[in-house]
């Protein structure tokens, strides 16, 4: 991206919802350019620098954009962590991502304190403390920026896919994905994937919409926040999880209707009275199993088809494609109208 107009950034996405923040990147920034890679979204745009920290819900962490290190050495180790070592002297757009985190933090150091964090996807010669190293090297051959682990004043990340670096410049708070929320479960759900769901679900002003297993809140909070003229119901099983998710919509001052359910024993909704289904159902991993899952997922099903206005939508997060295949082939009103499978905590999940 050497010529561009604007601020560049690069934020980073649960890979295979790279369509999802593009998305949002076109409707709310205008931008000039936009590039895609796993895992990741890069793009220049005019708009203020408090707008694209505030206002991109998709994605996981923002950075300001320091450019990309492509054909790298990923089969000899000397050769690889030296090339990545010498790229990150000469990334074409150090002045502007400083300039940017400068802005952001309202830091005016010329020596800020960093430390460099690796993320690799593939097969290397290297790990990724390695390239930690190569890169803090490079950044302090090019900057003469102090290394500090804890306490730092910024952060360059390296993101490796395959034999392609990107890499970028921390500006504002890390890990995005945990946002508005007061009280987390145990497998709770990132804000940015659901988030991406409702993008799917396609809300409506006055949409109903129901998340049959809500945990600690996390789609209906986002489905309101985004959409205030819904209408959400938000159940689980334990009382834990909605105590949770009270907190929780009182924290974001989001009006959600919580309930104590069991998904095998849902309260009697009306007859065609809900519009939208967002769930992140369990996959059977960590709480269940499987074979519990066979059953769980027919009942599901049996409600939602009581439940569901014609021309309806459920979005699913599942780990159970052959399971829900079946139960869409069984229910004959069902059908499968997209898939979209994504890596999330080093699982392949597919909505």
């Amino acid at each position: 991206m050497s010529q561009h107009d604007g601020r560049l950034f690069v934020v980073c996405v649960s890979p295979g919802l790279e369509f999802v923040t593009e998305e949002e990147v076109r409707q709310k920034f205008d931008p000039s350019e936009v590039k895609i890679k796993t895992g990741l979204v890069i793009f220049a745009t005019k708009r203020d620098l408090g707008d694209v920290l505030g206002q991109l819900y998709s994605v996981d962490d923002i950075f300001a954009y320091l450019g990309c290190i492509d054909d790298l050495v990923t089969d000899d180790k000397e050769k690889g962590l030296d090339m990545i070592a010498e790229a990150v002297k000469i990334l074409p757009h150090w002045d502007e991502a400083i300039q940017i985190w400068k802005e952001s933090t309202n830091e005016k150091k010329d020596k800020p304190s960093f430390r460099a964090s690796a993320y690799r996807t593939g097969k290397h010669a290297y790990n990724s403390e390695d390239v930690e190293g190569s890169v803090g090297w490079g950044v302090i051959e090019r900057c003469g920026w102090p290394v500090k682990l804890k306490g730092h004043d910024t952060e360059v990340c390296c993101y490796i896919h395959e034999n392609t670096a990107t890499l970028g410049l921390s500006i504002g708070a890390r890990a995005l994905y945990w946002r508005n929320r007061h009280r987390l479960g145990h497998t709770t759900l990132k804000t940015s994937v659901a988030y991406a769901m409702c993008v799917l679900a396609r809300l409506s002003p006055y949409d109903v919409v129901v998340d049959l297993c809500a945990g600690v809140g996390t789609i209906p909070i986002e489905a309101k926040r985004a959409w205030p003229d819904i209408h959400c119901i938000a159940g689980d099983i334990t009382k834990e999880n909605v105590e949770a998710t009270r907190e929780n919509a009182a924290h974001t001052n989001s009006s959600i209707d919580v309930v104590l359910w069991s998904a095998l024993t849902f309260p009697l909704l009306r007859r065609d009275s809900v519009d939208k289904v967002i769930s992140d159902l369990p996959f059977g991993v960590r709480h269940g199993s499987f074979q519990k899952n066979q059953t769980l997922y027919h009942h599901i099903f049996k409600n939602m088809t009581y439940w569901m206005r014609d021309g309806g939508l459920a979005v699913l997060l599942t780990i159970e494609r052959g399971l829900i295949a079946r139960l869409v082939q069984a229910h004959k009103c069902w059908k499968i109208v997209a898939l979209h499978n994504i890596k999330m905590g080093g699982l392949a999940v597919a909505v």
